[in-house]
């Protein structure tokens, strides 16, 4: 098991088919093949709606992994644990297993920010991008391990 990574956006911009509809497009975009399901959590009287998404890039080498696309019902644990890095924050995205992966990460998210300018990407090291640290990465073309080095 790999890395994990999340995509953080500010709970009143959450929008659960907004999201999930922009990834989808930017798979086609790059001739994924993805498969995206609906599912509600029930749990205690709680209910919240959320994407399973599992999707292979093809090029330029094979990668796969799974997200979790969180919207506007998001459950509360997953909510305001990133004051630090910006108020009101909350997990939009979770992407499942990014270790060697991250020349496809880094193409996904470059595309991703043209939607998204102010989330931020998080990764389990507690380090953070924003849209300019990803462009200058991108345009940088210093992609190898990218995501293991302190932005």
């Amino acid at each position: 098991m790999g890395i994990s990574g999340l995509i953080l956006r500010k709970l009143k911009k959450m929008n659960l088919e907004e999201t999930k509809s922009t990834l989808t497009s930017i798979f086609d975009y790059y001739g994924c093949s993805y498969n995206a399901n609906l599912y509600t959590y029930n749990y205690k009287g709680y209910s919240y709606d959320y994407y399973f998404i599992s999707v292979t890039f093809h090029k330029p080498k094979e990668c796969r992994f799974v997200m979790y696309v969180f919207g506007e019902n998001i459950p509360e644990y997953k909510k305001g644990d990133f004051e630090w890095i910006d108020n009101d924050l909350a997990i939009a995205i979770n992407i499942e297993d990014i270790s060697e992966c991250e020349e496809t990460l880094i193409r996904l998210l470059y595309e991703y920010f043209k939607y998204y300018p102010e989330d931020y990407f998080y990764d389990e090291f507690e380090w953070y991008y924003n849209k300019e640290n990803i462009n200058k990465i991108y345009k940088n073309k210093n992609i190898a391990g990218w995501c293991y080095r302190k932005p």
